[in-house]
């Protein structure tokens, strides 16, 4: 009767130990799932901010100005650039603070132009495409930049 009894005391603890050993199991793959989400949230915000960026770089370029008229491109970047100082690192911050920048000089220059002749005009039109050049290199440098930030090379588990 003894014998039976410590049997059946092993046969609890391992039946305990196996319960155990199921939830660890289960909770080392909720925590694998919910980091697997962290990660993939992060990609998408920050994938969004760099199509926002290139989305307001086409439209400036496209239209050959930031064309304070059309307000929305130069507010679509405001927020993008916003968005971005909790989502990257300083380098990404100062490339789009230099962007905005750009942006604010290139309608100020188009605003100017329209009061201007004769070489103080070419002078202005040289600056704007001097600036619209240096914005055209997003299409260059652009995701070379954003890339170490948006790469997904996280394995999924």
């Amino acid at each position: 009767m003894a014998d039976l009894a410590s049997w059946f005391s092993l046969g609890v603890a391992t039946f305990v130990a196996f319960i155990g050993l199921l939830q660890f199991l289960t909770a080392r793959e909720q925590a694998r799932t919910a980091n697997n989400r962290a990660v993939l949230d992060l990609f998408e915000k920050r994938y969004a901010v760099y199509e926002g960026i290139r989305s307001v770089v086409g439209k400036v370029l496209a239209y050959g100005s930031a064309n304070m008229q059309n307000m929305q491109i130069f507010m679509d970047a405001a927020v993008v650039a916003e968005k971005a100082k909790f989502l990257f690192a300083e380098d990404i911050n100062n490339y789009l603070e230099q962007l905005m920048k750009d942006l604010t000089s290139l309608e100020r220059l188009e605003v100017e132009r329209k009061n201007l002749q004769g070489d103080d005009e070419k002078k202005n039109l040289n600056s704007q495409l001097e600036i619209r050049n240096r914005i055209t290199l997003f299409y260059k440098d652009g995701a070379q930049r954003f890339a170490p930030y948006i790469r997904f090379d996280h394995k999924l588990s």
